[in-house]
């Protein structure tokens, strides 16, 4: 049985993921296309497919909720890195500037 035919006679649209699940308990169906499709709607088949479709959206939610947090957590360190690095250089050069001030006011004091 094609997808398209499933969909026409359930009036339910699987994704390809869910119909590779459905076409395998359609091989294993003991009769044709059209009891198949009835038995499988009958036996609560849409509210399966409803309920695992909320249950992998909220597994999905629960992933990029962490996905957040790590990367909220990763840009304050970096954020921080950042901060620490520039403080680190603005030091450096201020230090660099009073030496160098130093060494022009001997050279002053030699000429």
């Amino acid at each position: 049985m094609m997808i398209s035919e499933f969909i026409a006679r359930t009036k339910f649209e699987p994704t390809a993921e869910e119909y590779d699940k459905i076409e395998e308990e359609y091989y294993n169906f003991d009769g044709d296309k059209d009891k198949f499709c009835r038995s499988w709607v009958r036996h609560g088949g849409i509210q399966r497919l409803s309920r695992e479709r909320v249950r992998k959206i909220n597994d999905l939610k629960k992933q990029l909720e962490e996905l957040n947090k790590t990367y909220n957590e990763d840009m304050q360190f970096y954020e921080d890195r950042d901060a620490k690095l520039c403080k680190e250089l603005n030091d450096t050069r201020a230090e660099k500037d009073a030496a160098l001030d130093k060494l022009a006011a001997i050279r002053t004091m030699l000429i």
